[in-house]
């Protein structure tokens, strides 16, 4: 077939025999099927790059629980909540829950919860906690619990340090006295918190190395990015952990569903000194009940250390 024949129109294919007709239509197709091929790849490629896809549906990671009957529980270890309001830096009030130990030297424990539920599901770590001898304030970001305001992943940085900034300036607590805690996606606002605040510790607990590595191991497809397109935030915890930093905490359960153990022994190989690593070896995401008492005890020996 010549070379003026594929170039005709595809109104003069009437022109020709039916075989060529067959012949230039198929080749029409083809070509058709992969432009929209490569329309598809590069648009898929494109909603799928990490800062765009955590940039505009990244609460997608975030799953936020009204308040329940969680919140009319009110005294742990025989100490009354404080329950305060504040605002972040878009204007949302805040919740929170401060329970004071009678100890005033004790430390102050800022707890920056995982991704799902509200404070009240952490009833059991803020026992473990005041159980270690540290006073806790824990919050919640926006849009959960009590707290105004719409989810979105880079407000969750604002949310935790409005918190630090409510302990500095309304309670007048030291950053000094203050250990930073973070679970799973918590641990994201406590790493940038801790460089860019002098703090007594901080304990990471159930969380990754960094949001990209985690993809990566989670979902293999994002090895299709080059690191230089991070997530928007990058939650990068490990190179955090890497620069100097006051003593840290990492705690995971070698059975957890959601984040790999390994991402904490990663985290800990990376870490500058001091640190310390404690792996608890039935426990899971969301569940230390085994561990707790080995849980517990490592709190209190690296809260008083």
């Amino acid at each position: 077939m010549s070379k003026d024949s594929e170039e005709l129109p595809l109104q003069k294919l009437v022109e020709h025999p039916f075989a060529q007709r067959v012949d230039l239509l198929l080749k029409l197709l083809l070509r058709s099927a992969l432009i929209a091929a490569g329309i598809v790849a590069i648009g898929t490629y494109i909603f799928f790059c990490p800062p765009i896809l955590t940039a505009f549906h990244g609460d997608f990671l975030l799953f936020p629980f009204p308040a329940g009957p969680g919140f009319e529980f009110d005294t742990v270890n025989g100490v009354k909540r404080d329950d305060v309001y504040f605002k972040n830096g878009a204007g949302d009030t805040l919740n929170g829950w401060f329970f004071q130990n009678p100890d005033a030297e004790a430390p102050i424990v800022l707890f920056s919860h995982g991704n799902g539920g509200n404070i009240s599901h952490r009833m059991h770590l803020i026992k473990a906690l005041m159980d270690a001898g540290a006073s806790v304030f824990i919050y919640d970001y926006r849009q959960y619990g009590k707290s105004t305001g719409v989810k979105n992943l880079p407000g969750v940085i604002d949310d935790a340090e409005s918190a630090f900034n409510y302990l500095v300036k309304t309670r007048k607590i030291a950053p000094e006295k203050i250990v930073l805690y973070g679970e799973s996606i918590g641990g994201g606002p406590t790493c940038h918190m801790m460089a860019h605040h002098k703090v007594k510790g901080v304990i990471l607990d159930s969380t990754f190395t960094s949001l990209m590595r985690v993809a990566r191991k989670k979902v293999p497809y994002f090895n299709v990015y080059p690191d230089f397109l991070p997530p928007n935030p990058s939650f990068d915890n490990r190179t955090a952990i890497m620069a100097q930093h006051p003593p840290l905490l990492i705690i995971h359960g070698e059975k957890d569903e959601v984040i790999p153990s390994s991402e904490a022994q990663d985290n800990f190989r990376a870490a500058s000194e001091p640190k310390q690593l404690l792996l608890l070896p039935d426990s899971s995401h969301n569940d230390k009940g085994k561990n707790f008492i080995t849980y517990v005890a490592g709190l209190k020996k690296f809260l008083h250390s």
